[in-house]
């Protein structure tokens, strides 16, 4: 043909033969039509230039797509299916994904190790299940969450620092299964509550600091002997089952006393003669109920003492000695034994 175009509505094969361009062929602005493309041979089937598809394609296997250097994309080209491009959401590159409804992880979460959900050239290749994790970022900044996150397979951490620990619903008590370490911090608390029918046990000794203790039954445990040591106050009322004693003694009570415990007895020892004052050397709240006087006897005679006058802070002694030859009033200095009884 030369240099001189063909001109022509088909061209059709001969027998069985493909119909073969051996070298590049151009058709211009013009369409072409074709139902299949097959591959010559061992070729790759090559698309240069922009490329524009108006149509829906049917791809059997993932196709390969090169997305250029794009600083915060994966640098991987494979293309993924509308199903695993539902993950997306949750970036793992550095930009702030939003959800405007509550999110659902029915199997847990899961980020294979050694994966950096921060970094932007890692080229490892995750599932879509392993993907939803990257909003919980492993090696970036802080995060968190403006509404409550519910685990419900648990959390498990080393450390794990709370502002409040709040029950999951209702009246649903919060339980530690197993032993609690508090460290160097303080427990603050309202109540203490045994677990069931268990006493509860403290396993130290147990300090109150500043605080009052409040109980209503103080029992020793098993055999060991309750014992309260320093200075103890005791500013109500203790009533005691059986007889208390101190230091190994027996305590008397009330009503072992020989007299009302209203009263008190004084007994002294004094050298006058008669006509004297006599002054009780502890005094009573008012005058004595009885006074007792017994005098030294004189030479084998008697010498008798009476009071007279009595107050609450004594009384005048008249003393006298009785013989044979009558009585003589002791107007010399002698020895009289006192005893007085009277209120406190």
């Amino acid at each position: 043909m030369g240099a001189n175009p063909l001109y022509c509505n088909q061209i059709a094969s001969d027998g069985v033969s493909d119909i073969k361009f051996s070298a590049v062929t151009r058709f211009g602005d013009n369409t072409i039509f074709a139902n299949s493309f097959g591959v010559d041979g061992a070729a790759t089937r090559t698309i240069v230039g922009n490329t524009i598809v108006s149509n829906v394609w049917d791809f059997v296997s993932r196709p390969i797509i090169p997305v250029g250097n794009v600083s915060w994309y994966e640098t991987n080209a494979q293309a993924v299916s509308v199903g695993d491009v539902l993950a997306s959401f949750l970036n793992n590159f550095g930009r702030a994904q939003t959800s405007n409804s509550p999110t659902t992880f029915s199997s847990g979460l899961y980020v294979p190790l050694g994966i950096s959900s921060t970094a932007t050239t890692n080229n490892a290749v995750m599932a879509t299940g392993d993907a939803f994790l990257t909003f919980l970022r492993v090696g970036g900044p802080p995060q968190s969450s403006s509404s409550p996150t519910s685990f419900t397979n648990g959390v498990a951490a080393n450390s794990l620092s709370v502002g409040s620990l709040l029950p999951a619903s209702g009246s649903v008590d919060i339980s530690i299964q197993a032993g609690a370490r508090m460290g160097g911090q303080t427990l603050y608390c309202n109540y203490l509550y045994p677990d069931g029918a268990s006493d509860l046990t403290v396993r130290t000794n147990f300090r109150m600091g500043p605080s009052i203790l409040y109980c209503n039954n103080i029992i020793q445990d098993g055999a060991s002997t309750r014992t309260i040591t320093g200075n103890t106050n005791v500013s109500d009322l203790w009533n005691f089952g059986i007889r208390p004693s101190v230091s190994g003694t027996t305590v008397a009570l009330i009503s072992d006393l020989p007299i009302d415990p209203s009263q008190k007895t004084v007994s002294f020892t004094v050298n006058t003669s008669s006509g004297s004052w006599v002054s009780f050397p502890s005094g009573f709240s008012d005058k004595p109920t009885g006074i007792t006087i017994t005098g030294r006897t004189n030479s084998g005679y008697p010498v008798i003492g009476s009071f007279d006058g009595e107050t609450a802070s004594g009384f005048t002694l008249t003393a006298q000695r009785e013989d044979r030859n009558g009585s003589t009033v002791v107007s010399y200095a002698w020895d009289f034994k006192i005893t007085a009884t009277g209120p406190k």
